[in-house]
C-alpha cells in the first residue's frame, strides 16, 4: 500500500518501510521464534554443564585418602580446586581453634568431610580432626577445628589437609 505526499506541487508515491508490511512482520516474528528456541537450548546446555556439576560434591573416599601441607596445597582438584587461603590459630579456655578459609575456584555448592592432621617438626603424630566443609559459591569458605593441643604446638607443627 502506498501513500501520496505532496513534495513542492507534485504528489510522490512513497512505500511504507519494510518491517511495517506484512511479510516484514512475518519475517521479525520467525527470527524472533527461531532466536527464542536457540537462547532455550543455550541455556539448557548452561545448565547442563556448568551450573549441574557445582551442586554435585563428592563424599570423602576412606581408602584412598590424599594430604597435602596446608598452605602449600594450591588449587585441589579433587575438591573442585578449593585452595586454601590461610590459617589462623586461635587460643581457647579449653579447646584452641584453628581456623582455615579457602578459596572456592569451581565454586561447589554442598557439604564435604575434610580431616587435619597435627604432627610436630620431627614427623611425630600429636592430633588430628575432622569436620564438615560448608560450600558456597559466593562468600568465604571456612573451616574451623578445635585441637587441645597448646597454640605454640600448633603453630611449629606440620598441618596436613586430608581429603
Amino acid at each position: 500500500m502506498r501513500s501520496a505526499t505532496l513534495i513542492g506541487r507534485k504528489e510522490v508515491q512513497v512505500k511504507r518501510p519494510w518491517l511495517l508490511t506484512q511479510v516484514g512482520q512475518r519475517t521479525s516474528m520467525l527470527i524472533s521464534i527461531a532466536l527464542s528456541v536457540v537462547l532455550l537450548l543455550a541455556l539448557t546446555l548452561q545448565n547442563a554443564l556448568v551450573e549441574t556439576p557445582r551442586y554435585v560434591v563428592t563424599e570423602i573416599d576412606r581408602t584412598e585418602i590424599s594430604e597435602c601441607v596446608v598452605l602449600e596445597c594450591g588449587r585441589i582438584e579433587a575438591i573442585g580446586g578449593l585452595e586454601p587461603e590461610s590459617i589462623d590459630v586461635t587460643a581457647g579456655q579449653f579447646v584452641n581453634t584453628i581456623r582455615i578459609e579457602f578459596v572456592n575456584h569451581g565454586r561447589l555448592v554442598g557439604e564435604r568431610e575434610i580431616w587435619l592432621e597435627l604432627r610436630d617438626s620431627s614427623g611425630k603424630w600429636l592430633e588430628a580432626g575432622r569436620t564438615k566443609l560448608n560450600l558456597n559459591p559466593k562468600g568465604k569458605t571456612f573451616v574451623e577445628f578445635g585441637f587441645v593441643q597448646n597454640v605454640s604446638a600448633i603453630r611449629s607443627g606440620v598441618l596436613s589437609l586430608q581429603y
